[in-house]
């Protein structure tokens, strides 16, 4: 089956229980769209047992939280998962769920493109993020973690995990709170992650000098977009 799509239609957790019956009776769905749905976490366990059916998996904004993840995650690890995309940006998640989705993300083959903005992962959790990206069954290729309340506490963590994921193309650090601290980190993984074609930076608290020292780095290889 091709795309689904409820966006911003209101879903009771009846609705998602009917929803996943028409799911379980595919093989496959190419897209399912429930952003703005406000399933929250209810709505997301009558979708459990076939959300691994999906290759696109839009769920934002939908305050599914921590409990949520939990969820998704036993989907993430089931061997016959499809999700190649997933959307969980502004869902009010914190860093209670990266332990469950840390766990997702090392076992997971087949997801490549993964977005958390808009939440509270804060410094801890992507510190237990970057353990799982770390490992070579994870493929990430995009990842956003823009407006998730990080600080330079986490940089160096999540630049040695990243400096080896030779599949990273695209990661977003936008509207954190980065200081010149993080630069060496960052000019590390800018030039070790031959794959790396885009970083987004701004709205960080670098330094003019800061700003100065990482779109220097934008020459050192022919495509690479360094946006600070």
């Amino acid at each position: 089956m091709g795309k689904l799509s409820f966006s911003e239609l209101r879903l009771t957790p009846i609705d998602c229980a009917v929803l996943s019956h028409v799911i379980g009776l595919c093989d496959t769905i190419k897209h399912l769209d429930l952003e703005e749905c406000y399933i929250q976490c209810e709505g997301l366990q009558r979708l459990g047992p076939v959300l691994h059916k999906c290759q696109k998996l839009s769920l934002g904004r939908n305050k599914v939280g921590d409990s949520g993840v939990k969820l998704l995650s036993a989907a993430l690890r089931n061997p016959e998962c499809k999700i190649w995309k997933l959307d969980l940006y502004g869902n009010d998640l914190t860093d209670s769920c990266a332990k469950d989705l840390a766990s997702a993300l090392s076992t997971n083959r087949s997801l490549i493109d993964l977005d958390l903005g808009y939440n509270k992962l804060g410094d801890s959790g992507v510190k237990l993020l970057s353990v799982a990206l770390r490992n070579p069954d994870c493929k990430i290729q995009k990842l956003d973690l823009y407006n998730n309340a990080l600080t330079d506490s986490c940089a160096e963590d999540l630049a040695s995990a990243l400096c080896t994921k030779q599949s990273l193309r695209i990661l977003n650090l936008v509207t954190n709170s980065f200081t010149d601290q993080s630069v060496p980190a960052l000019r590390r993984l800018i030039l070790t992650c031959r794959s790396l074609e885009e970083i987004e930076l701004f709205n960080n608290q670098f330094s003019p000098n800061g700003k100065r020292h990482l779109e220097s780095l934008r020459g050192s290889r022919r495509g690479l977009r360094v946006t600070v």
